[in-house]
């Protein structure tokens, strides 16, 4: 998957709250399989972005249990968090 598919499914998680947790799951499928070799800045943004997401808990009684976890709310920023990085 090249970085335009990532960055679609990163726009579609943001779209579509309903599949998000799929799309995320998706996206850090796809990013932990490119070659751990490849260090340009996309691919560190990409990665990094992918281990915040490890953090993604949508379900609330779940997400009561680790002071780590994140909501939605905090999921979107950092998602256009990093948009805004690779568009610069």
């Amino acid at each position: 998957m090249d970085t335009s598919q990532l960055i679609a499914l990163l726009e579609n998680a943001l779209k579509d709250p309903k599949n998000r947790h799929q799309l995320i799951q998706q996206f850090q499928r796809e990013i932990w399989d490119i070659n751990a070799n490849r260090n340009d800045p996309i691919t560190e943004i990409l990665r990094d972005l992918a281990y915040d997401l490890d953090f993604y808990e949508p379900n609330p009684k779940v997400r009561a249990e680790d002071p780590s976890f994140f909501d939605d709310t905090k999921l979107e920023e950092k998602i256009r968090e990093s948009l805004k990085k690779l568009s610069s």
